[in-house]
């Protein structure tokens, strides 16, 4: 099953929605606890990875060179792209979870 929460209307393209779910994980849809723990799970670690890398940029010798600005708005913009991935697929989560129970 996929999520509409994560779908979103490709530019110029009235009508047509992009397919996100090669971002969930590939245990199921979004009615299994366990798909949700995993999808969350890779989310976060891409974000880590993220971070992890631009924090080691930072913290070589002095005379080594840093990201560019660019480079650093676009990983810290990943980052946050990637957690409000994570809020939009828990609360698809939310809402098909509750429409299963009604």
């Amino acid at each position: 099953m996929k999520t509409k929460i994560l779908q979103t209307p490709v530019a110029n393209t009235v009508g047509t929605l992009a397919d996100f779910s090669h971002r969930l994980s590939p245990m199921g849809g979004m009615n299994d606890a366990l798909a949700l723990v995993d999808t969350v799970s890779m989310m976060v670690n891409k974000a880590d990875a993220v971070l992890s890398m631009l924090s080691n940029a930072f913290g070589e010798d002095d005379d080594a060179p840093l990201p560019s600005r660019d480079t650093v708005f676009y990983s810290l913009k990943s980052v946050s792209d990637e957690l409000a991935d994570i809020k939009a697929v828990v609360s698809a989560f939310h809402t098909e979870t509750t429409k299963q129970r009604a």
